[in-house]
This record gives C-alpha cells, sequence and structure tokens, in this order.
C-alpha cells in the first residue's frame, strides 16, 4: 500500500509541475514550488517502509521541487531561478513557525488529527530546525552544479542526475543524518540514509521525462 501512495504521489507531482507551467508559466512553477515546499515539510516528518526498507515518504514532492528548479534554469533567466529558490526557503521557513505556533497554541489541532502532534513535532525538532536552511542550501548548490554541468556537457539529462548525485547525498546526510539522529539508533539512522539516498536517486531518473516534456513547452510570458 505505501508503495502505491508513493508511486501515485511521483504522478501527481510531475502532472502537477507540469500543467503548472505549461498554462501558467514561471508563476505557476512559483505556486507549485511554494505548495511542493509546505507538502515537503510536513511529510519529511513520517517515515514508512516502501519495499520492505524504511525511508522518508517525502522524497517524491522533495524531488519535484528540484525538477520545478531546473526547468526554471533551462526557460527562464537568473532572476526567476532565484526567485523560486527564495520562495521555497520562505515559504518552509514561514509554514514552519506557523506549526509551532498551532502546534503550542492552539490544542485543537492535536485533537482533530488524534495524534500527539506535540510529541511528534518535539522529537524531531532538529528537523524542523534544519529543513529551511538545508532545502535552501541544496537549492542554490544545485543552481551552481546544474549550471557547470550544463556548460561542459551540454545535457539536462546529464546535468541533472550528475547534479542529483553529489547534491542529494550531502542533502540526505544532513537531513536525515541531524534530523533524526535523536530518535534512531546509528543502525537504523545509516539504513534510513541509504535508503532515503537510493530512492532519491530512482525518483530524479523518473523525473527526467518530465523535466524534457516542459522543456518543450512554449514559454508562457508573464
Amino acid at each position: 500500500m505505501n508503495e502505491l501512495l508513493f508511486f501515485i504521489s511521483f504522478v501527481i507531482c510531475a502532472f502537477t509541475l507540469f500543467f503548472c507551467y505549461k498554462f501558467l508559466g514561471k508563476r505557476g512553477l512559483y505556486g507549485y514550488i511554494a505548495l511542493a515546499s509546505m507538502l515537503g515539510f510536513i511529510t519529511s516528518f513520517r517515515i514508512a517502509p516502501i519495499s520492505k526498507f524504511n525511508t522518508l515518504i517525502s522524497i517524491p514532492i522533495y524531488i519535484s521541487i528540484f525538477i520545478a528548479i531546473y526547468v526554471l534554469i533551462e526557460k527562464e533567466n537568473k532572476k526567476a531561478v532565484y526567485t523560486g529558490v527564495n520562495l521555497a526557503f520562505a515559504t518552509s521557513v514561514l509554514f514552519a513557525g506557523l506549526l509551532l505556533i498551532l502546534i503550542y497554541y492552539v490544542p485543537l489541532v492535536t485533537n482533530i488529527l488524534s495524534i500527539d502532534i506535540t510529541t511528534v513535532f518535539q522529537e524531531r525538532l532538529r528537523l524542523v530546525a534544519i529543513y529551511p536552511i538545508v532545502l535552501y542550501g541544496s537549492l542554490s548548490a544545485s543552481v551552481y552544479f546544474y549550471n557547470l554541468l550544463k556548460r561542459n556537457y551540454k545535457s539536462m539529462f546529464i546535468s541533472a542526475i550528475l547534479t542529483c548525485v553529489l547534491i542529494q547525498l550531502l542533502d540526505t546526510l544532513v537531513l536525515v543524518g541531524v534530523g533524526y539522529v535523536a530518535i534512531m539508533t546509528s543502525k537504523e539512522l545509516v539504513q534510513l540514509i541509504m535508503v532515503s539516498y537510493a530512492f532519491k536517486l530512482m525518483i530524479s531518473i523518473l523525473y527526467i521525462p518530465v523535466l524534457y516534456m516542459t522543456n518543450r513547452v512554449k514559454r508562457v510570458e508573464a
């Protein structure tokens, strides 16, 4: 069941990203990046078994943010690219602050969702603190390396895959390694890092056709 939900999440993200750019241009991608940043933040708290291996269920959503940035690199100017990066950062910071307020000052949230959100949130407080920073750092580094590879290889496929191989390794080591170190054994943490990284690579490859399809869309003027 988790495998199906994981795949459906990828499909929904892929189609939404494509149609946002097709019909709304860069503003559509800005909206998508903001939404994906919020959903990626929420789902980063959940670990679930996929093919018998525990991993982050946020991966399809999280990786789609990077794909959206790659589209901006290919189709728009430098200002638009960094607007997307800054928007992802600002959205995740604002949402983290809002979630803190809701959890600590609105007990009704816990009652409605029927789980002790406060406990969950406190256990993953490191994750809450570093998520916006890691996302911003990873996106900024991705822009740099993607452009560097693009100049050298002239290939979206090579640029996207090699950027993912490097940046997502660092991203996973920091985000998972720091975010979950307090609630897992060393063995569990290492396994989660390795499996999450493997799934990130797999999902990134699956997103490549979306990147090519979106690149063929006629640019919508703002």
